[in-house]
C-alpha cells in the first residue's frame, strides 16, 4: 500500500508544476497526454498490455503517470469551464459539465487504477492455474478468463479513450474561444 502510494505520488509531482496560463501550453499538453494514452490503450486493452504492467515497473509508471495526467487536464478544464458557467448559463458549457462529471464519477483513472491492482492479482491466478484451467472449457478455462479479463480492460479503456476525447474537445474549444477574445 505504501509503495503504491508513493509511485502515485512520484507520478503527480511532475504534473503539480504545469502553469495552466497559457492556453496553448495547455493544449500542447492535453495533446501530448492523448498521443500518450493512445499508445498505452493499445496494449492495455488486452491480457498482454496487463502482463507487462503487472511485471514491468518502468511501463507500470508511464501507465500511471499518463492516468495521473489525464486526470490532472480534466480537472483543469472542468474547473475552467465551471468559472466560466458561473458568469454565463451556455448549455454547451452545462453539457461539458455534465459530461466530464460523469466520466470523472464513474471511469476515474484512480478507479482504473485499482481494477488493474486487482486484475494483476487475477492474472497471477490465472498463470498460476494455467495447466488445470486448459482442460476446462467456457468462462472457466484458461482462454475463457483471458477473454472474460480482456473484455473488462477494453471497457474501461474504452471510456477512458472517450473521456480524453471530451478533454481534447473542450481544450480546443477553449482555446478558440481565448483566441477570438483577444
Amino acid at each position: 500500500m505504501t509503495r503504491r502510494l508513493f509511485i502515485l505520488i512520484m507520478c503527480v509531482l511532475p504534473l503539480s508544476g504545469y502553469a495552466q496560463t497559457d492556453s496553448s501550453s495547455l493544449l500542447a499538453r492535453v495533446d501530448e497526454v492523448t498521443n500518450q494514452w493512445n499508445e498505452i490503450s493499445e496494449d492495455m486493452s488486452y491480457y498482454r498490455g496487463l502482463r507487462e504492467y503487472c511485471s514491468n515497473r518502468s511501463y507500470k509508471a508511464t501507465v500511471l503517470e499518463t492516468l495521473n495526467g489525464i486526470h490532472h487536464y480534466d480537472t483543469v478544464i472542468y474547473n475552467v469551464l465551471a468559472k466560466k458557467h458561473r458568469f454565463s448559463k451556455n448549455k454547451e458549457i452545462e453539457h461539458a459539465l455534465k459530461a466530464i462529471k460523469k466520466f470523472e464519477t464513474k471511469y476515474h483513472p484512480k478507479k482504473f487504477v485499482e481494477f488493474l491492482h486487482e486484475e494483476c492479482r487475477f492474472r497471477h491466478d490465472i498463470e498460476k492455474n494455467k495447466e488445470e484451467s486448459k482442460a476446462s472449457f467456457g468462462a472457466e478455462s484458461y482462454d475463457g478468463q483471458i477473454n472474460l479479463l480482456e473484455t473488462e480492460l477494453q471497457h474501461y479503456t474504452k471510456h477512458i479513450t472517450k473521456l480524453l476525447g471530451n478533454i481534447n474537445k473542450y481544450s480546443h474549444h477553449l482555446h478558440l474561444e481565448r483566441i477570438a477574445d483577444e
